[in-house]
């Protein structure tokens, strides 16, 4: 249990650099939205540190909401995605998945939709939705090979 906690923990780290990073990376003219951007991040390290699920959700929602573009909320909707997995609400997750694969689609980037797809194929079959999740993953597949 505790290791995968910790993955939780290394993966959580991860996607809150790119955060981190994106929202530093903003025009002077978004620097308060940067700031309080970078502050809720701030917040979620401290949430998942203690564990509290429940504020790692509001942290990270409210993190989407302050985000400067499609991007950077893809990101916060992907953070969602394994706060709500951790919690076990994977109608939730795959919401978020939905979310998130809808703005990559817009953005483009092969790589990220086909990793959307496969991941969302992840949570279909954990919701018992065979049919699914082998037809996201043949999307998958499919759009990896373009």
């Amino acid at each position: 249990m505790k290791r995968f906690f910790l993955a939780v923990f290394l993966l959580t780290a991860t996607c809150t650099l790119t955060l981190r990073q994106q929202a530093s990376a903003q025009p002077s003219g978004t620097a308060v939205t940067a700031a309080a951007f970078t502050t809720k991040v701030n917040l979620l390290d401290s949430y998942i540190a203690a564990g509290n699920i429940e504020k790692q959700r509001l942290a990270i929602s409210s993190a989407i909401r302050l985000a400067a573009d499609d991007r950077s909320r893809s990101v916060g909707l992907n953070e969602l995605v394994e706060i709500e997995q951790v919690a076990g609400n994977l109608l939730a997750a795959r919401k978020a998945f939905e979310e998130s694969l809808a703005i990559h689609r817009e953005l483009g980037g092969t790589y990220h939709i086909a990793d959307m797809l496969c991941r969302l194929a992840s949570v279909a079959r954990s919701l018992g939705d065979m049919t699914t999740a082998r037809s996201l993953l043949a999307e998958s597949h499919s759009v990896h090979r373009e």
